[in-house]
Parts: C-alpha cells; sequence; structure tokens
C-alpha cells in the first residue's frame, strides 16, 4: 500500500510537471505571436527605432534560452516517465507533441531573428546613404553659394562704372589729362590717380550733379545715351540708356571750367 501510495504521488507529481510544461510552452507561443506582430508592424513602416530593435533582440534571446530550459526540463520528466510503471503510449504521444512544439517555436525564433537582424543591415545602409547624401547636400550647397557669391562679385565689377567731375587744374595736378600750349586737351590712357574717381554702379547711376554751367565731357559717350538738364543756374547729367552710354568705357571724365 505505501509503494502504490508512492507510486500516486510521482504520477500526479509527473502530470503537474507536464501541465506546467504545456502551460509554459503556450506562454512562449503567445509571445513569439505578439513579436511576430510587432515585426510585421516594423516591416511596413521603417519607422522602428534603435532602442525599440534591440528590446526585440533581447525578448528573442531570452525566448531561446527559455526555449532550451524546457527541451531540458522535458528531457527529464521523459526520462522519469520511461522509468516508472505509468508509462504509456498517451503520454509518449504527449511528450512528442510538446517536444514538435518547441522546436517549432525554435524555428521560428531564429527566423525572426534572422528577419530582425535583415531589418536592421537594410535600416544601417539606409542611414549611411542618408549620411552620404547630407555629406553631400551640405558640399553642393557650400559650392553652389561659393558659385553664386562669385556669381554676384562678377556681375558687381562688371557693373562697377568711375565718374569725376573737376576742374582742368585738378585734373592735370592728378595726370588725367595732358595739356600743352598749342594743344587739345587729350586723356591720359594710364598712370592717373583712379582714388580721385567717385565709384557708382551702372544700374542705379541714373542722374549726376554737375554743380556748374559749363561743363565738357572728356570721356567718350554716345550722345543719344544721354541728356544735359539745367537745373537753375546748374545743370545735371542725365543717363538715358546705361548700356549704351558706358559701352565704350567705364570712366566718365566732366570737365567743369
Amino acid at each position: 500500500m505505501e509503494t502504490s501510495r508512492q507510486e500516486l504521488v510521482n504520477a500526479i507529481e509527473e502530470r503537474d510537471q507536464l501541465l506546467t510544461l504545456v502551460t509554459e510552452i503556450s506562454d512562449s507561443m503567445e509571445r513569439i505571436r505578439r513579436l511576430e506582430n510587432i515585426m510585421t508592424t516594423a516591416a511596413s513602416s521603417d519607422t522602428t527605432d534603435a532602442l525599440r530593435r534591440r528590446n526585440i533582440l533581447a525578448e528573442m534571446t531570452e525566448l531561446q534560452m527559455v526555449l532550451r530550459r524546457r527541451r531540458e526540463e522535458l528531457a527529464a520528466v521523459e526520462q522519469r516517465l520511461q522509468d516508472s510503471a505509468h508509462y504509456s503510449e498517451g503520454l509518449r504521444l504527449t511528450v512528442e507533441a510538446l517536444r514538435r512544439n518547441i522546436d517549432n517555436q525554435t524555428v521560428e525564433i531564429d527566423i525572426l531573428r534572422g528577419q530582425l537582424t535583415q531589418a536592421n543591415r537594410r535600416i544601417e545602409a539606409l542611414s549611411s546613404e542618408v549620411d552620404s547624401l547630407s555629406t553631400t547636400v551640405v558640399t553642393v550647397s557650400r559650392e553652389l553659394g561659393e558659385a553664386q557669391a562669385e556669381s554676384e562679385k562678377l556681375v558687381n565689377e562688371l557693373n562697377t562704372c568711375y565718374y569725376l567731375i573737376a576742374g582742368k587744374s585738378v585734373l592735370k595736378e592728378h595726370r588725367i589729362i595732358q595739356t600743352g600750349f598749342l594743344r587739345r586737351t587729350t586723356l591720359n590712357k594710364g598712370g592717373f590717380d583712379k582714388g580721385l574717381f567717385t565709384v557708382g554702379d551702372k544700374r542705379t547711376l541714373s542722374d549726376i550733379d554737375l554743380h556748374s554751367d559749363k561743363i565738357n565731357i572728356l570721356t567718350n559717350h554716345p550722345e543719344d545715351s544721354y541728356q544735359i538738364i539745367e537745373t537753375g543756374k546748374d545743370k545735371s547729367l542725365v543717363i538715358t540708356s546705361p548700356d549704351l552710354f558706358w559701352s565704350m568705357s567705364n570712366y566718365l571724365v566732366i570737365q567743369i571750367d
């Protein structure tokens, strides 16, 4: 009777261990299904952050360890059952079903882990492309800015003009004109003092006050590109066609006595 009682206790303990394993394996299935849903959602959105991916990977690693432990526990229970008088074909099939379940879960975890690894590689590749494109955009933006600045500088230089309104003695003193006895007044081709000139912009310079009623334009400018307007006792020069006016020279020299 004592032997029968001990066998009953052992049988109940083995049954409870099997039931516990069944419950734990079912719980593992639920965790795997949840991970599959997370992976599916992440794959469709491509917005899974690094922390979330690390958490998923950690949970997969934990599940692999849990499944390995449950396989060992199942093998130990099976060994005890085989050594007992209550081992039957039904128990053998139950143990086989549980073992297949654990094996299937292990395969699913391996598949999910592979998918996550591929997703990580794809994300790293995309991140590298984004970094490369960002660097290219910065470089191109800088080069574009430099080109625009250089272009603007060149345009400003091309539209720079110089004008001087002064008396004959000042023009001669600064070697802008040459004069002599019975000689025509002529402009020097170079070597004159450019610092005496006022710098202007051809695009915006439209009229110049001459502060005199006696003027003599010494540089060459087409007559139909400007007008001399009287304003009281003084006169002013109005540029009516800037492109034409500055087409022959970027310098304007006016003698006012």
